[in-house]
C-alpha cells in the first residue's frame, strides 16, 4: 500500500520470490494487489543451490535472501533492481527521477568501518583489498546494476573456480550481497558509470 500511494508507477514490475511450498498460499495473497505490476519468482526455477544445501546449516535465511538478490540479472532484464526487504515501506514520494539521476542509480555511502568484518570476509572472497578507508554502502533498500551483479557473479567464479551460489552457500563468514557488490564494482571501474553517490553535488 505505501508503494501504491507514494510510488505510483515506480516498478515496472514487482518481483516476489517465493519457496515452492509457499507460492500458492502467497499467491492467493497477492491477488488483492492487481494495481501492483506483481510477478511471482518460484525460488526452485532459479536457486538450484539452494535443493543441493538444503541443511538448515546450509542456507541461512540471511544468506538466502541476499542470494536471492545477486541473481537478479536471471529473473529480468532490467538494468536496474530496487531491493526491497518486506520491512521495507515507502514513507514520502518516490520516483524514478530520485533514484535514478541522470540515468545512474543513487548510492547511500556507509562507512565501511560500522562493519569492517563484512567488508573483510567479501574482499576475501573476491581476492580484493577491503578499502576499510573507502566509503562503503547501505543496506536495503538498494538500486543496484545488473551489469555489476553480473561482475560480482563472475568475479566469484574466477577466483573460486566454482558456481557462484556454491562458492556463498559454502563460504561460512561474513560476507554480504552489498560488500561484494561494491567491491566487485570498484574492481571493474563501474561505480562512476552506474551509479552517483547521495548527497554529492552530482
Amino acid at each position: 500500500s505505501s508503494l501504491l500511494y507514494f510510488a505510483p508507477g515506480l516498478l515496472d514490475e514487482l518481483l516476489v520470490v517465493v519457496r515452492a511450498d509457499e507460492a500458492d498460499l502467497i499467491g492467493r495473497h497477492l491477488s488483492g494487489w492487481r494495481e501492483l505490476p506483481i510477478r511471482v519468482v518460484v525460488e526452485d526455477e532459479h536457486f538450484p543451490a539452494f535443493r543441493r544445501y538444503s541443511r538448515p546449516w546450509q542456507v541461512r535465511p540471511w544468506q538466502r535472501q541476499q542470494v536471492i538478490k545477486l541473481n537478479a540479472p536471471a529473473m529480468t532484464d532490467a538494468r536496474f533492481v530496487l531491493t526491497l526487504d518486506p520491512d521495507v515501506l515507502a514513507r514520502q514520494p518516490v520516483t524514478r527521477e530520485l533514484l535514478l539521476p541522470d540515468g545512474r542509480a543513487l548510492l547511500e555511502s556507509e562507512p565501511r568501518a560500522v562493519h569492517p568484518r563484512w567488508w573483510r570476509d567479501s574482499a576475501d572472497l573476491l581476492d580484493v583489498e577491503p578499502g576499510l578507508d573507502r566509503p562503503g554502502m547501505n543496506v536495503t533498500p538498494a538500486v543496484l546494476s545488473t551489469d555489476v551483479i553480473r561482475e560480482v557473479q563472475e568475479r566469484l567464479e574466477a577466483v573460486g573456480r566454482r558456481h557462484w551460489m556454491d562458492i556463498l552457500l559454502t563460504s561460512y563468514c561474513d560476507w554480504t550481497e552489498y560488500t561484494l557488490y561494491l567491491l566487485a564494482a570498484e574492481r571493474a571501474g563501474l561505480v562512476e558509470r552506474d551509479h552517483v553517490w547521495a548527497g554529492s553535488p552530482a
